[in-house]
Order: structure tokens, then sequence, then C-alpha cells
């Protein structure tokens, strides 16, 4: 499982015994070094629980089936995957923090709620945002531009594993309209092995309901639960710069949406990401309104009608 080191880093820690007082962290929606994981496991004799990305452990597997780290193999008791659609790469956060003159020291992604509430911490500042309810304006705008689906890490845009094909158990938010007020946190559980299933019947403590496939789609979208087709899986290259042919979130893309999503991508990938990174938070911010005006009309009159702004 994760631990929390220090600012904004997270590494695979070994637990012994899992606290129901001790804290840990909560959904981490950027990107972490995942090699202690490999390390722990090769310098302890015994038998692990791995808790992680679908990705991350379709890479320890195949790591594993190489003839020098074979015998490791059978050090792996149970394998739980989190369902993942993204991750994003920190340098958005990063950004915003250079912009109030401050280094980020620390984020939260789910402050108090299951719902987005995220919180960054610099050394002078600290500020809420309110992913779901923006305030005002400028709040959407910069909801908008830090959590933008098309600026997370490159692979997670044609990735996939969402529901970890490697795992023996799989977790994740139960998204079901049904729960819309449970603000606790209901969990989908999937048993993917004999022995995933095993170890569910094994655990007492909780409570659990039959769940339908039907429910697993509309948890967590078409897209995520049925991804057997990868649609968005060719990379076009222009000026060594990979975009999207046709973008992966959307789940009726239409002919006219795919024509749309290219000429964004593109701008996305050539002019946004490199603003982000080189820290330019206002010029990429006023880049990120002129190609998605639409969107930003659309939602002001939206909001101004139900008479939130």
């Amino acid at each position: 499982m994760l631990g929390h080191t220090y600012d904004m880093e997270y590494t695979p820690t070994l637990y012994e015994w899992l606290d129901a007082e001790k804290s840990f962290p909560n959904s981490i929606y950027h990107n972490v070094n995942f090699e202690n994981a490999v390390s722990l496991i090769k310098d302890n004799d015994r038998r692990f629980m791995l808790v992680a990305l679908p990705c991350q452990l379709t890479s320890i597997e195949l790591l594993f089936e190489r003839n020098r780290f074979r015998q490791l193999k059978n050090r792996i008791a149970l394998k739980v995957a989190l369902i993942c659609g993204y991750s994003f790469d920190r340098t958005n956060m990063e950004c915003f923090a250079a912009l109030n003159k401050d280094t980020l020291v620390n984020i939260t992604y789910r402050e108090k709620d299951r719902y987005r509430i995220t919180r960054l911490k610099g050394k002078k500042f600290s500020k809420t945002f309110y992913v779901r309810k923006p305030k005002s304006l400028l709040e959407y705008l910069n909801n908008n531009l830090m959590f933008d689906k098309a600026l997370v890490q490159t692979n997670c845009m044609y990735c996939v594993d969402h529901l970890g094909y490697c795992a023996d158990i799989v977790v994740g938010d139960a998204w079901q309209s049904r729960y819309k007020s449970d603000h606790v946190g209901t969990n989908l559980l999937i048993a993917r092995t004999d022995q995933g299933l095993n170890a569910v019947k094994a655990v007492t403590s909780f409570h659990y309901e039959e769940g339908y496939k039907s429910e697993l789609i509309e948890s967590q979208s078409k897209e995520y639960a049925l991804a057997s087709k990868v649609h968005s899986a060719k990379m076009f290259k222009l000026k060594d710069i990979y975009y999207l042919p046709e973008h992966k979130f959307s789940e009726k893309a239409s002919v006219v949406d795919s024509e749309k999503h290219r000429w964004r991508d593109r701008m996305t990938f050539i002019y946004l990401k490199p603003l982000i990174r080189r820290g330019r938070y206002k010029i990429a911010r006023l880049l990120y309104a002129v190609l998605h005006l639409d969107k930003l009309l659309n939602s002001c009159l939206r909001r101004i009608n139900k008479g939130t702004w």
C-alpha cells in the first residue's frame, strides 16, 4: 500500500497490520514512484498482499515473468487492483503553486468527503477547490484547467485496463445513483479469480450486496467498464508530440465530436501542456478558455439559470 513520505511524495510501504485508527492516504490522483514495491518484495522473504493500480500490477507481473525475478512471483499471495481511469503528472498542481509564488508541499484530493474537494497546500498558501461545485467562473476555469483529462499522463490516454485484468480482487467507488447521498463511501468489489473469491468470503466483517454488470457500467461509465475495444489506441505524431485521433473519454463520440477533439487535443499537447510545465499558468489558462469557450459559456448559462452564480 502507499504511504505518505513527504510533500507530494508517496511510496509503496510494508504494513504488518492495518490499524483502523491509523491514518492512511486517501485517493492520490498524481503519479507516484512504485519502484519500492519490488524492493520490498525482494528483500523480505514472506507472502504479500499487493495493492496497486492496474498498470502497476501488470508491470510487476511482467517483471516477475523474467527468469531473474521469477522466484519472487510466489511471494505475492493476493493482488488487489484499484479501479483507475487516469492519473495526473502533478505539473498542473505545481504550476498553480508557482502562480501563488510558493512551493506545493501537500495535496488532498478528497478532503472530508468522498466527492472531489481538493486542497492544495503551499508553504504560504492553502487553497480549496470544489471540483464539482465551483463558486465562480474563475474557479470553474481553474478547476477545468487543473483537472482536464487531456492533461493526464500521456499513456493514461491510451490505457484500457481500468478494472485490473491481472488482479485477484478489484475495488473502487460505487458511483451508482442509489448511493448519491452516501458521503462516507460504498465500494464495488470484483473477485476475478477463485483465490480472490475465497479471500472475499473469508472476510465476514463487511456487509455485501450482490452486484450486476449494469451497475458496474453505471458506476464507472461504459468506457471504463467495457474497455475491450481500443478505439483510441492509434497515436499520431506531430512535431514529436502525440495527440489523440479520437477523444477517449467521450462515450458518444460522433464524427463531428471526433474532429473537434482532434483539433483541441493537438492544441493541448503542442501548446497547452508545455506552457503548464514551464509554469506559465496565466497564459495557459487564457489558452484553455479560448479552446473551450463553448463549454465555458454553456456552463455559465446553466449556472445563471439555476441561480447558483
